[in-house]
């Protein structure tokens, strides 16, 4: 999976800190002005867009935090383009695997 922004786990972070649903926060930028879907947010925050820099002032002004806070922190000392490097490595999903469920015994049902 390659990632295509580095503010969507800011984001995430700062949306579930404010105690707000992916749904909320695109009621609140539709609100604001910027055409948002709970699906769009989730894109966002899972890395699987780019965002605009448009869309990160509405995002930023929405969450009520400097457009700066969107970023990742990256040290003064630390070289720039390690740091960003770092950022870009595909992690692991945070999304839940389905799980196979466990063939009863007894009786089953058929699928027609």
């Amino acid at each position: 999976m390659k990632i295509l922004n580095l503010v969507g786990p800011r984001i995430r972070r700062i949306r579930v800190g404010k105690r707000w649903s992916q749904k909320r926060l695109a009621e609140a930028l539709q609100r604001a002005g910027l055409d948002k879907s709970r699906e769009a947010v989730a894109r966002i925050e899972a890395q699987l867009v780019y965002v605009y820099d448009f869309q990160l002032l509405f995002i930023a002004r929405v969450l009520g935090v400097p457009l700066l806070e969107l970023y990742p922190n990256i040290g003064a000392e630390d070289d720039l383009y390690d740091s960003v490097t770092e950022l870009r490595k595909p992690r692991k999903s945070a999304a839940p695997t389905r799980r196979r469920r466990k063939a009863r015994s007894g009786r089953r049902r058929l699928r027609h």
